[in-house]
């Protein structure tokens, strides 16, 4: 008997041991992009924009960029501190009349897979063909369609190419993206944050872009199926040749960035060169950053993380295929209106319940659009940053494993067994046990 319970609970101890080795493995997952970085690594003095900040950077990076340039990929070095954005509120209202008021009745529904989002993808196709985009799909078009199953929904997705022959970064890329799809509800909820301010802050950051002939290659693309899962995102990601996935800098995403008391963003929560030198910019404007153990709230007080606030849009496919990453949204996060997000503080949420330009203009007014100015702003100073460039960029710094589904499912599946295992020790105790007290009876009886 006393074998056996010193048998079970070795089994115990055992099973504890890996169920505690498992949890110290995914936390290691989260950091080892990090630690790596930090082992092998030194320092540079860099001055981005009027401030000399210390960046640590990779050896490994430096040996694989040799033929890189250090220097910043803009060949122009405009703030819109400075007033030389080059575009302003006036043409974020005109976009939303172009676009969105003078075809409301077509895409006020914009359900994915539905005429209105169909329509809206051939409206957004005119825009890049309008501002000189080129085909970036291999079937010459710039609508990719693709099927959900019982219906069918499209991405829209155009490259501006700035080639010079003497510019060494010919094959490299930014992505501009944001999704077109939205919940339609009840002749009141039309998706006017949730997402028509994103297509809006990506339009105005691209046409500034091209007009001042940044040294990088521009793609554009508009999102289908969003709001089912990312679906159109993932689709882009998965079908996008290795060549051109593996040069993408940044991928930047807008979603819902008009209707919300305060911005927010997020790139990843493991540190990267590239967030560093995003966080160090970003640091002195009026926006603040979610995940990687950063103060962003008040409610993070009690230790509540709204990480998962940043991983719940297209951007999230970016990061599971190792895609730099930086996404944006407005809200209210410290609203305490309730369980759950919203835009501000007193007013009940507006996402998917009372999405339309009426509501968000009551309640936010000029705002509203000085959100997506600012949004677009940010990212425009980010680009045209000398910390932006090959070295701090350097293509594919997320931890894959970090946000793979695959591993997330294969660590609670272990610890399920584990938890089986325990039970069914438990279980097999009682029955020895209760064997035992049986056994002790008969003996008792016999004698």
């Amino acid at each position: 008997m006393f074998k056996n319970k010193f048998f079970n609970l070795g089994l115990v101890f055992i099973l504890v041991f890996v169920l505690m080795f498992l949890t110290f493995c995914w936390l290691c997952i989260f950091n080892f992009h990090f630690d790596n970085v930090k082992s092998n690594s030194l320092s540079i003095t860099t001055n981005c924009n009027d401030k000399t900040e210390t960046l640590t950077l990779n050896n490994n990076y430096l040996n694989q960029s040799s033929n890189f340039s250090y220097n910043s990929l803009s060949r122009y070095s405009k703030t819109f501190e400075n007033n030389e954005f080059l575009f302003n509120e006036t043409d974020i209202k005109n976009l939303a009349t172009e676009l969105y008021f003078n075809n409301f009745d077509d895409i006020k529904d914009r359900t994915a897979g539905s005429s209105g989002e169909k329509k809206f993808a051939e409206i957004l196709a005119n825009k890049l063909e309008n501002l000189n985009f080129s085909y970036f799909l291999k079937d010459n078009s710039y609508i990719q369609t693709f099927s959900l199953g019982n219906y069918d929904s499209q991405n829209v997705v155009g490259v501006y190419n700035q080639i010079n022959s003497n510019n060494e970064l010919d094959n490299k890329y930014i992505l501009l993206g944001a999704h077109i799809d939205a919940v339609y509800k009840d002749e009141k909820s039309f998706g006017f944050n949730d997402n028509l301010s994103g297509v809006l802050g990506v339009l105005l950051l691209a046409q500034n872009l091209i007009n001042q002939n940044f040294g990088c290659n521009i793609i554009v693309a508009f999102y289908g199926a969003e709001e089912v899962g990312c679906k159109g995102s993932q689709y882009f990601i998965e079908n996008l040749d290795t060549k051109i996935k593996n040069n993408i800098l940044l991928a930047v995403n807008f979603d819902s960035i008009g209707a919300g008391e305060n911005l927010y963003y997020y790139h990843s929560d493991n540190s990267t060169l590239y967030g560093s030198v995003i966080d160090n910019l970003f640091n002195k404007y009026s926006i603040s950053k979610l995940g990687f153990n950063q103060k962003f709230s008040t409610l993070s007080n009690l230790n509540i993380n709204h990480t998962s606030l940043g991983f719940l849009s297209d951007n999230s496919s970016f990061l599971k295929a190792g895609v730099n990453s930086l996404t944006f949204f407005a809200g209210d996060l410290d609203a305490k209106n309730g369980l759950g997000f919203f835009e501000k503080q007193g007013h009940e949420k507006i996402m998917h319940n009372t999405d339309s330009f009426e509501t968000c203009y009551e309640v936010f007014g000029e705002k509203f659009y000085e959100n997506i100015f600012n949004c677009a702003s940010y990212v425009y100073n980010l680009l045209n940053n000398e910390g932006f460039n090959t070295i701090n960029f350097q293509p594919n710094q997320i931890d894959v494993i970090s946000y793979s589904d695959w591993a997330l499912k294969i660590v609670g599946v272990v610890f399920i067994l584990v938890l089986f295992v325990l039970y069914l020790i438990i279980i097999n105790n009682k029955y020895k046990t209760k064997k035992n007290i049986t056994n002790k009876n008969e003996v008792k009886n016999k004698k």
